[in-house]
């Protein structure tokens, strides 16, 4: 569904297209490698294939949930109807909406492959450069076991929309960042509108993202938990 115009995305979604260009860039600079390069991704997807296999699903399941209860016919007919004026010109929106599902789940495993990349490269680098050695595929590892707290949360989030627990309309469906953030605890204050700008760019869900893989990170190169959580937050920090 073509609506990614209309809220901020849980995840950077600008962050993770440039993952995807730096890759294709550094493998077309020597086209030998190309194949290397795109055999070494499968090779780290292969290798943590269930990992992959179960935060795509959960995307899946959760975006099949989206399109089945709550973009149906009847959402659109109430929120945009009246700017085609007539049923024809509204069946026409409606079919070339319906024409994208296929697409939105095709795009779910690239999806789980960009966080995950984006996740990678970001504490990668951190963690060489501040003195701890940590290897690529492993950082891919526990990037991919950190991102179920981004697959689960998209799936209670779709839950709690079709359940009215959490209320939205034509313009705020796609908002999956300010309803999970610090500001959305503080709506009922009247707070100056830039206050809530600011608060409204802190994801509670990020940071149980980045508390997560801080400890999956400490238990499995065996570091002190400050320790990770320290230089965990420096690296993710600074890629967001």
């Amino acid at each position: 569904v073509s609506k990614a115009d209309k809220s901020t995305p849980l995840f950077p979604y600008g962050s993770i297209m440039f993952v995807f260009l730096c890759f294709f860039y550094f493998c077309t600079i020597n086209k030998r490698n190309m194949k290397n390069k795109i055999t070494i991704l499968g090779n780290l997807i292969f290798d943590n294939w269930f990992l992959f296999v179960i935060n795509t699903l959960i995307y899946i399941y959760s975006l099949y949930l989206e399109l089945k209860y709550i973009f149906v016919d009847d959402f659109y007919r109430l929120s945009v109807y009246k700017r085609y004026g007539n049923e024809e010109e509204f069946l026409k929106f409606l079919s070339s909406e319906r024409s994208l599902d296929f697409l939105n789940y095709l795009w779910m495993p690239i999806h789980v492959i960009g966080i995950a990349l984006f996740t990678t490269i970001c504490i990668f680098l951190g963690f060489n450069i501040m003195g701890i050695r940590l290897a690529f595929n492993k950082a891919f590892k526990y990037s991919l076991q950190a991102s179920i707290v981004f697959s689960f949360n998209y799936l209670l989030l779709t839950l709690l929309k079709i359940l009215g627990v959490v209320t939205y309309n034509y313009n705020t469906v796609d908002d999956v960042y300010f309803v999970q953030s610090l500001g959305r605890l503080f709506t009922r204050f009247n707070w100056p509108d830039w206050a809530y700008g600011i608060l409204g760019r802190i994801s509670i869900v990020e940071f149980l993202f980045y508390f997560v893989l801080s400890i999956i990170i400490a238990k499995s190169i065996k570091i002190n938990f400050k320790t990770s959580l320290y230089k965990t937050g420096i690296s993710y920090g600074i890629g967001l």
